[in-house]
């Protein structure tokens, strides 16, 4: 059941960002379905990057959560600038 939840979860914010919504993550934590999706990736490499630190998270119990801002700050953090 959290797997069909999470799939709608992600379904329904394909939809909102289609709409132009984007704050609907902005107060609750994100499912790494949620994540991979926001970052275009599969949820092996959200995995991954969790075991390598790349992205703060959250464990609660055998759940994996994230904070928009947080990946977000970690993005911004791994962006490598170009030369002008």
């Amino acid at each position: 059941m959290p797997d069909t939840i999470d799939r709608l979860a992600v379904e329904i914010a394909k939809a909102l960002r289609l709409a132009g919504i984007d704050s609907v993550h902005a107060g609750r934590p994100l499912s790494k379905a949620e994540v991979a999706e926001f970052l275009g990736i599969s949820e092996r490499s959200v995995d991954n990057y969790v075991k390598r630190k790349l992205i703060p998270h959250i464990k609660l119990g055998n759940r994996i959560l994230f904070n928009l801002a947080d990946v977000r700050a970690a993005l911004q953090k791994h962006t490598v600038k170009g030369v002008n």
